[in-house]
């Protein structure tokens, strides 16, 4: 089922949570809203859930208006199916009970609750544990749980509201793992809300990023990444440094004084630009400038530093195979950067 949001406005107070918002989501996405705390991507679910009402907009589910003027399907008929960070499972029932509870709560009878539950315990690999409470349960066990019942529900459009955020950071990995493989074998559209960019990069097949109420870029993880539309979005996502580039007259785009490949001469008119440039863009070696390292942190079979060079008001990210300290100098070259759109 597609989802499809058309100028999306909530308000509290005189405060836009979702600030004309739009999207275009279609059938088997796996979409990922990510931005920081409070940039109104909670909101944005619980709208499209059916848990808040749209001031002005439109919101539409498989072609049918489900929010809009004068329209609000309640959330129970618009078949959707939301995970929260606490998993929301009843403590006093067992897993069976938890996962049957959306076909008994409408009307099925026990015999099959049972038999849909057991079908998709065995699909998030649970089976064995069909009889314990929640509370005997690890993180990992509990969040399969939640997904179980979502597809239990039958939904076709799955809603999570930062379920990994709760656990630690090796479950996380696997979770990730665990909910990638998920949603191939459910095929339901799935909408993640996240504030971790990492997370987000690893489990989307396009993500939207979000500030402020506003959508900033819609892209693939890829395009995000490599092409971001603004610097804000550049510096939220990755690692990145931003400086001043200008254009010679035949169009090369040079930074501290130095041409770099931007894959194109610089488009339009202007003189004046700004540059992202990402740790790949970096080349250490002999013949590069003088780069005096700024910070540094150890990532397990690498270092992460930033280093600064002189006449660039930005440090610039490097990632190297040896140790390195606060204070060094090492020789860098700049190769390629990427010219925000929004400046050109």
């Amino acid at each position: 089922m597609s989802v499809v949001i058309r100028s999306a406005l909530k308000t509290f107070a005189d405060h836009a949570a979702v600030n004309k918002v739009s999207a275009e989501i279609p059938d088997g996405e796996f979409f990922v809203i990510l931005g920081p705390s409070g940039c109104g991507k909670s909101t944005l679910l619980r709208l499209i859930a059916g848990l808040e009402t749209l001031d002005d907009g439109e919101i539409l589910i498989d072609g049918k208006t489900v929010s809009g003027p004068q329209t609000h399907i309640s959330p129970e008929d618009r078949k959707i199916g939301m995970v929260f960070q606490s998993y929301a499972l009843w403590p006093h029932m067992n897993v069976r009970q938890n996962v049957s509870f959306p076909v008994t709560a409408s009307g099925g009878n026990a015999k099959t609750a049972a038999s849909i539950a057991d079908a998709q315990i065995k699909a998030v690999s649970l089976e064995g544990l069909e009889g314990r409470k929640p509370s005997e349960l690890s993180g990992g066990q509990r969040q399969r749980v939640a997904l179980a019942r979502c597809l239990a529900g039958q939904s076709r459009i799955i809603l999570m509201d930062e379920p990994l955020a709760n656990l630690d950071p090796h479950l996380r990995n696997a979770m990730e793992e665990e909910l990638a493989t998920f949603h191939r074998m459910a095929g339901a559209t799935t909408l993640f809300i996240t504030h971790d960019q990492r997370e987000g990069m690893a489990l989307a097949s396009h993500i939207a990023v979000m500030d402020d109420g506003r959508f900033l870029q819609v892209g693939t993880p890829e395009e995000i990444y490599n092409r971001p539309a603004t610097e804000k979005v550049a510096r939220f996502v990755g690692r990145s440094g931003i400086v001043a580039a200008t254009t010679d007259p035949d169009g090369h785009v040079m930074i501290g004084g130095k041409p770099v490949d931007t894959g194109a001469s610089a488009r339009g008119s202007r003189n004046m630009h700004r540059a992202v440039i990402r740790p790949s863009d970096i080349a250490i070696g002999d013949d590069g400038r003088d780069a005096r390292v700024t910070t540094v942190a150890y990532r397990g079979g690498s270092w992460d530093a930033r280093v600064a060079i002189e006449g660039l008001e930005d440090t610039l990210p490097v990632t190297v195979q040896k140790r390195l300290e606060i204070g060094e100098t090492l020789p860098v070259t700049v190769n390629s950067a990427w010219l925000l759109p929004d400046n050109l």
